[in-house]
């Protein structure tokens, strides 16, 4: 197919300059050729419009310049030939640098496409995901203080997960960035973290930013954040057997009891699919909490952007 594209491209327009010769006589061989290499260029690249160029070169030079007039000196052929080249060359690139546009654009737009399509579906899912949040925080008999009270700082931890993952333009967050955005409004001397780098999927960005919240929300009430003397310890690892292992560690702070119904935080937890183990503990020194990572939601390799 591409064979007879580059011989219908170099006989086509030597039909039209056998048509034209009467008026020009041997003048102008190549000028009809030049659309022809164009279009090529444009449409199949730069290989086959050089195929077709060549091919050109050699027609309009055996059908139109040696059979007409008198013979060329050797500097007439040398200028030719160098005025012949450079034309074809800047046409073939021209026209191959316009099929790089054209293909480039594509791209962009089916990018943009996506990413439109892609930003309908997040929203959706973020909606949903405030929705879910305000019915877990209404209860009966609350006052619209206290549903606001307890609503707020949920969505506000939502928005800065939103943050991490639009400065990984959402591809991935990084584990330390996401735990140091989540922990900053408690502000508490005895919070430490430590693990190498990891980064997570989105969603799993997103329900780890809930978990961490709810986490430090009781621990700020009830627990080791709550006493100046208490401690949080946050540390994650990264194991190829079993994917990431995030794990909150609690101490020095009021005695621990266990709970006699399961909050917000337990329930964010146990229902989400990126997490492959839950491991909740309430010794008396404090709680603690192991969430591992189903393999694949984590990778200790940087994302490339």
């Amino acid at each position: 197919m591409m064979a007879l594209y580059i011989l219908i491209a170099i006989a086509a327009p030597t039909l039209v300059r056998l048509a034209l010769e009467p008026f020009i006589h041997g003048r102008l061989p190549f000028t009809a050729y030049f659309p022809a290499v164009l279009l090529t260029a444009v449409f199949l690249g730069w290989r086959s419009a050089t195929a077709v160029a060549i091919g050109a070169g050699i027609v309009g030079l055996l059908l139109f310049q040696m059979n007409s007039g008198p013979a060329w000196t050797r500097a007439e052929i040398i200028l030719g030939l160098t005025v012949f080249v450079s034309t074809m060359a800047i046409i073939i690139a021209t026209g191959d640098a316009l099929r790089r546009a054209v293909r480039d654009l594509d791209a962009a737009v089916a990018r943009a496409n996506l990413l439109a399509s892609e930003l309908g579906h997040r929203a959706k899912n973020h909606l949903a995901l405030i929705a879910a949040l305000a019915r877990q925080c209404h209860r009966t008999g609350q006052s619209s203080d206290e549903f606001f009270a307890a609503l707020m700082p949920r969505i506000q931890a939502l928005a800065r997960a939103q943050d991490v993952l639009t400065r990984g333009r959402w591809t991935s967050c990084d584990l330390r960035e996401l735990v140091e955005e989540v922990l900053k409004p408690f502000s508490h001397p005895g919070i430490s973290m430590e693990g190498p780098e990891i980064r997570i999927l989105p969603a799993t960005c997103q329900a780890l930013t809930m978990v961490l919240h709810e986490l430090a929300t009781n621990a700020e009430k009830y627990g080791a954040l709550s006493l100046p003397a208490g401690k949080v310890s946050l540390r994650w690892t990264a194991k190829d057997s079993e994917g990431c292992v995030v794990r909150w560690i609690e101490s020095d702070g009021p005695a621990v009891k266990p709970p006699e119904r399961r909050g917000l935080g337990s329930r964010l937890i146990s229902r989400h699919p990126a997490f492959a183990h839950v491991d909740f503990a309430f010794p008396p020194d404090g709680v603690t909490c192991t969430i591992t990572l189903r393999e694949g939601e984590a990778s200790r390799k940087p994302a490339i952007y």
